[in-house]
């Protein structure tokens, strides 16, 4: 008969009366819902001792800001061409969005030193956490729904550049045509221009190689005129092929006014030029280390009496190298510097250096945005959210705003901006993450960031009569306050970060395209790749959004990889959620997929992949149980993808193995009519808010086990989930099933002992630049008969079960340091597991397909094949509820492979405890 977890368990069949007392045991233990190590008492006082420190900013003259308007102005009045970061548009097409991370490092002249703006507090630093929300999440939400996002810090982490200059003789080659050299300053010292050809007879190029693998922002130099091309065509290689971004080399960058008459629009031919803002972004791409890649630029246009520019590329984010008053520059990452150093690196002219605070603002109006969002995060003692308008007076809430403040003192949309912005942001938390999330509300406050907006739509209207105004909606929310337990626990959520990126990213849509406006769809879920008969075969399923449906896919894109890192950018187009892809032999492949309607694309999915076993080779699965992620100031900024860790160590483990790899909420889907040498579930630093094993996973994992699948299981908090804050039946699966006991929550270290598996002694979780920080490492040990096979000083990092069936590691095997020490380890555990399965392997199987053509798509789902998405019905929904896959046929616990029967009365207090089981927890 069935046991609590499907069939019986490795230890023997259990009779009927323990099923049922661990089901009953399962619906009457109390309800837990704390997170890691549970969340404080809510502050009960949520008003705080603020002080303006840092958000005063510096005074602008008005003159200084009539040259900002006047660039503006001309922006606008050019209509300049637009372009997409991603294919195709959406909601927020032919808008300019600012986009402001506050603080950051900077040179205190006052103190002679580089330095922060802020300090840490509860692990987080402001000037960190507020510019990663800004690259992790909101300007490719911005950039994905088809707007600009103008960003006052740098987007990217990489600290890696590389320049190729005209000037500099290598690299740079003139491919064909004639080039002339300009007669005005360019980068290092000349630039070269060609005459527009229909026919596009002039081609220069940039030839460079990266000294590491990554995604690269790619910056073209150029001196920007009214000669210049409008659509001057880049046309960069990289990983996957080439891509051709458009910018307008005639964009108003340079221009000053010497003139008296005001407004000056557009500025006159004999306004003098100055080289001003000259580094353009053209786009971020993938390139593989010491490959050669190049950037090429081509004549083609129709109008002869304009050039193209070919002066200097930037490939790549790079170290800061602004000297501040010592002469030297400040040796961090360039992404985690104050718009200060970045306005200046960009190129902007001096005017516009004025300070870190109000030089925000004001080069956001040089840049021609038409909107604004700066994202702070609070002190000073209280919790919740709030929102700032600018105000004459500081910290004035709205409801004791002046009676006509809002229509007479404010440019019109400000207010409603910032409530839509506030609004959403409130709503989302309280939908996902804490429903009685305090709400600090709107508020005015005369800060440097939103002045600027508020003066020059005054000085515009009131002052100089000007017909149409400088009219830029800006808002400053403090999202929570850094410097409280409560809510930093909540800052250093990853998924709160995305959540709250993404309620302010539809209140962006909603304010300029209406209250009910279709708004981008969520990354898909439930992913899983096979290896089929030479095929990759995939599918995935869309995510309902509770807090916006209005959301829904229309189509989705996928994107390839060949190592689970470096993807080409250009996608694979489908409207159905299985796909196809023909294998190159018994080479990986790893694939992630967006959803898309006609607001945008989403975020990206999990990485999956899956590689062909030759005949006889061992088969592997690789679950992605990743459900949280947290992030300190000391963590280091790596690529969310464990696929790319995981699939080469598997490859490592033994000759001719194979793997597929899916996301948790498929498991069952996949394992339904699929036999497997081993599964390797990774569950990450997952808790207990997320659950390291929900009910309807520890089914997954005991049909497994019943099955006599090998599985390998890794993660931090899954004995403080399980064990420490779990019930019976949790328990019962981690003792039992598992065979693994629960010592402690915290090992207190970050090496573990491999001598056990010939590997000496390992680093993990150390935040090195390869690895996260780790903060709660499990301390384990072997059950009756079991053995330790890592270990801390202060007891078992790993335990493997009595029988040789399962190894349980108390940290996440992918937070080790060393990446080559990390594979082998992996590769050890799992060589261990496999045992003899495999030995035989010989050959890869030749079904005919691969070789060049690799990567074509047939998309529908009848060509998914055997086990795809409707194997064995539907599988464990990601709410937990059991819908087919694992309670099929009439065998009622899931047990495929026994056929043993399961009276339906035990079957329906499954069901229940099932049911229950998943509701307990928040």
């Amino acid at each position: 008969m069935c046991g609590p977890f499907g069939c019986p368990p490795k230890t023997g069949v259990k009779p009927c009366w323990i099923c049922l007392l661990i089901v009953i045991l399962g619906m009457i233990i109390p309800q837990f819902a704390d997170a890691d190590p549970g969340l404080p008492p809510r502050p009960t006082s949520t008003e705080a001792n603020l002080s303006a420190h840092g958000h005063v900013g510096e005074d602008l003259s008005p003159e200084l800001l009539e040259r900002a308007k006047r660039v503006y102005r001309a922006k606008k009045l050019r209509q300049r061409p637009h372009y997409t970061a991603v294919p195709g548009d959406g909601a927020l097409s032919g808008l300019r969005i600012g986009l402001s991370g506050g603080h950051g490092i900077m040179w205190y002249s006052d103190r002679s030193t580089w330095s922060f703006q802020r300090g840490v507090t509860e692990g987080l630093r402001e000037d960190i956490h507020t510019n990663q929300t800004m690259i992790d999440f909101l300007i490719d939400m911005v950039e994905r729904s088809g707007g600009t996002a103008v960003t006052m810090r740098e987007r990217n982490y990489g600290t890696a550049e590389v320049v190729v200059d005209n000037d500099e003789g290598t690299g740079y080659v003139e491919a064909s045509g004639t080039w002339d050299t300009g007669s005005s300053e360019g980068f290092g010292s000349t630039y070269r221009y060609a005459y527009l050809d229909p026919n596009g007879s002039a081609e220069a190029r940039w030839e460079f190689s990266v000294p590491e693998d990554g995604e690269y922002p790619v910056y073209a130099y150029f001196l920007a005129s009214n000669n210049r091309t409008e659509a001057a065509e880049y046309t960069v290689e990289h990983v996957g092929g080439q891509t051709t971004r458009t910018l307008n080399q005639s964009e108003l960058l340079v221009e000053d006014w010497e003139r008296a008459d005001y407004p000056n629009i557009p500025p006159g031919a004999d306004a003098a030029r100055t080289l001003n803002d000259v580094w353009h972004y053209v786009g971020t791409f993938p390139f593989e280390a010491n490959k050669t890649y190049a950037i090429s630029l081509s004549n083609k246009g129709g109008d002869a009496e304009k050039v193209v520019i070919a002066d200097a590329m930037r490939i790549g984010a790079g170290q800061g190298f602004v000297h501040g008053g010592n002469g030297a520059p400040s040796g961090r990452p360039r992404w985690e510097e104050a718009s200060v150093p970045y306005i200046e690196w960009v190129g902007a002219p001096d005017w516009l250096k004025v300070g870190d605070v109000s030089g925000r603002p004001l080069y956001a109006i040089y840049r021609g945005v038409d909107a604004y969002f700066a994202l702070h995060t609070n002190a000073g003692g209280g919790t919740g959210t709030s929102t700032y308008t600018w105000y004459k007076d500081m910290w004035v809430s709205k409801s004791n705003w002046e009676a006509g403040f809002v229509e007479n003192e404010l440019p019109p949309g400000t207010d409603e901006w910032g409530t839509a912005i506030h609004d959403e942001i409130v709503k989302s938390i309280r939908a996902k993450w804490d429903s009685e999330w305090t709400n600090r509300g709107r508020k005015g406050a005369n800060f440097g960031e939103l002045r600027a907006f508020r003066h020059g739509w005054y000085e515009d209207k009131y002052t100089h009569g000007v017909a149409d105004p400088l009219t830029v909606p800006a808002a400053l929310v403090e999202l929570a306050f850094h410097d409280k337990d409560y809510d930093a626990r909540f800052i250093r959520e990853m998924g709160f970060r995305k959540d709250a990126a993404r309620a302010v990213h539809v209140a962006m849509i909603r304010h300029f395209k209406g209250a009910d406006a279709l708004v981008p769809p969520l990354a898909p879920v439930a992913l899983h790749a096979k290896a089929v008969d030479g095929e990759l075969v995939m599918s995935w399923e869309p995510e309902a959004d509770s807090v916006y449906p209005n959301s829904d896919a229309t189509s989705y894109r996928v994107y390839t990889s060949t190592d689970g890192l470096l993807f080409d950018p250009e996608p694979i187009e489908t409207t159905d959620t299985t796909l196809s892809l023909p294998l190159d032999g018994c080479e990986a492949m790893y694939v992630r997929v967006t959803a898309v309607n006609d607001a945008g694309e989403s975020l990206d999915s999990t990485v999956v992949g899956a590689k062909l076993a030759h005949e006889g080779g061992a088969r592997v699965l690789y679950v992605d149980g990743v459900d949280r992620e947290v992030k300190q100031v000391t963590d280091p900024n790596n690529p969310r993808s464990y696929a790319r860790i995981y699939g080469p160590a598997i490859e490592l483990a033994k000759s001719g193995v194979g793997f597929d790899m899916t996301s948790d909420e498929d498991a069952g889907r996949l394992i339904a009519d699929e036999d497997y040498d081993l599964v390797i579930w990774a569950v990450g630093e997952t808790s207990t808010r997320d659950e390291t094993f929900a009910l309807a996973d520890q089914q997954v994992v005991a049909e497994l086990l019943e099955r006599g699948t090998k599985v390998l299981i890794s993660g931090a908090e899954i004995g403080w989930d399980l064990v420490e804050k779990g019930d019976a039946a949790d328990q019962e699966f981690f003792g039992t099933m598992l065979g693994a006991g629960f010592v402690g929550d915290d090992a207190d270290t970050t090496e573990v002992d491999a001598s056990a598996l010939g590997l000496g002694t390992l680093t993990f979780g150390d935040c090195s630049a390869d690895a996260a920080c780790m903060e709660w490492p499990d301390v384990l040990e072997p059950e009756s008969g079991g053995q330790a096979v890592l270990a801390y000083s202060a007891g078992a990092a790993a335990v493997e079960s009595a029988d040789g069936q399962t190894i349980v590691v108390g940290f996440p095997l992918e937070t080790v340091a060393d990446s080559t020490q990390r594979g082998e380890l992996i590769a050890a555990l799992a060589e261990r597991l496999l045992g003899d399965a495999g030995n035989a392997a010989g050959a890869c199987p030749d079904f005919g397909g691969g070789g060049e053509d690799a990567g074509g798509a047939d998309a529908g789902g009848d060509d998914v094949g055997p086990g795809g998405p409707d194997a064995g019905g539907a599988d464990a929904g990601a709410d937990g509820s059991i819908t087919g896959a694992n309670f099929q046929s009439n065998d009622g616990c899931g047990c495929t492979s026994s056929g043993r029967d399961v009276p339906a009365s035990v079957a329906l207090l499954l069901l229940v405890g099932l049911g229950l089981g998943v509701a307990r927890r928040d």
